[in-house]
């Protein structure tokens, strides 16, 4: 029994692409490999346990030998119980080229836009009908996170090498690019006041790397506050906190109820991120109606109660500018009727969410 590394690019429904190690087990299939459950495929599903694919190859010898595939797929659990297990067995099988693949479409012309109907009609017989919970879709594991700051702002401290993880993200929405320029606009000003160097690390390995340095320093030697983030949500996130330690609490999923929730972002000091987003020292003046619209939001039922500030007056991330306020205002009102949105949808659906497990902070 041969055993091999191999990174396969699996995509799936959420449009979003993970790298994995696969090790090849040889035994009865053609190929078979095992490899961990660190995406998330199923909402009715963790991400614990491991899987195994056993793959028998059609055509092994020439076109006229015709041997028909076989696939399976097992789920294995930590313990090593047996969740689930699936078999696909072909009734038919040609070569992969032109031809076949124009008779294959003209003889199912409809088949690639049943694939999402069929998705949601199973969904809808194992929520209601089988009445399995549902998880919160996590973001993909990052291939790298980094959270040790560096002595000097010149050298940034090397994150540690995952195998395998997330090497295709969901593209930002058009309000996520909106709360990143917000955010980005407000720390380049914060890490030059305080004098600070502010790293920002995204979970995509494609992403850029963003830092902001401080320009008063005294000896040469900065502080540094590094922010690991797994997506663009981690922006949006920090519009709708209005204050670091609800976004500390909020980006900190392993306090929730709901299992899925995951640690949205980590930061090598809170102490310094706290003074980062301090509303007051970041001139956050005329910020109150901004905090009126946060009042607003859906109150959790994770038994977190983010929203409850009593103590905010005001917003850090509100701009200097006239325009800018008006159009941080505007973000801000659409984030909120989106939280509206989907609260309700899920009250309409009558959605049961998954609960989380006690234990250690994932």
């Amino acid at each position: 029994m041969g055993k091999n590394e191999e990174p396969p690019d699996a995509k799936y429904e959420f449009q979003i692409s993970h790298v994995a190690v696969l090790l090849h087990d040889f035994h009865r299939f053609d190929h078979q490999w095992s490899f961990a459950r660190a995406f998330h495929v199923s909402p009715f599903n963790d991400r614990l346990g491991t899987y195994a694919v056993s793959v028998r190859a059609p055509f092994p010898h020439s076109d006229s030998d015709v041997i028909l595939p076989l696939i399976r797929v097992r789920l294995h659990t930590p313990a090593g119980l047996l969740k689930f297990s699936a078999s696909l067995r072909a009734t038919y099988a040609a070569p992969f080229r032109t031809h076949t693949v124009l008779a294959a479409l003209l003889t199912h012309p409809f088949i690639l836009f049943l694939t999402l109907p069929r998705i949601l009609c199973q969904a809808t017989v194992l929520h209601y009908r089988r009445r399995l919970d549902v998880y919160k879709r996590p973001e993909p594991k990052p291939v790298s996170w980094s959270t040790a700051p560096s002595i000097t702002t010149t050298t940034i401290a090397a994150p540690a090498l995952i195998k395998g993880g997330g090497i295709g993200w969901q593209h930002p929405t058009l309000l996520e690019r909106a709360a990143r320029r917000t955010v980005n606009t407000f720390l380049a000003r914060r890490a030059d006041v305080l004098g600070v160097c502010i790293t920002l690390q995204p979970g995509n390995p494609s992403a850029k790397i963003q830092r902001f340095f401080g320009t008063h320093h005294d000896d040469g030697v900065a502080r540094e506050l590094v922010i690991s983030y797994l997506s663009p949500r981690f922006f949006t996130l920090l519009v709708l906190a209005g204050d670091a330690r609800t976004a500390l609490r909020r980006g900190d999923g392993s306090r929730g109820k709901r299992a899925g929730d995951v640690r949205e972002f980590m930061v090598s000091d809170e102490a310094l991120f706290c003074e980062v987003f301090d509303a007051r020292a970041a001139g956050g003046r005329n910020g109150t109606r901004s905090v009126r619209l946060l009042g607003l939001l859906p109150l959790p039922r994770d038994g977190n109660d983010h929203w409850d500030g009593p103590h905010r007056h005001q917003h850090p991330l509100v701009p200097e500018s006239r325009m800018g306020k008006a159009g941080f205002t505007m973000l801000l009102c659409a984030l909120v009727a989106i939280e509206w949105a989907e609260e309700l949808l899920w009250r309409v659906a009558r959605v049961r969410w998954a609960l989380a497990d006690p234990g250690p902070p994932r």
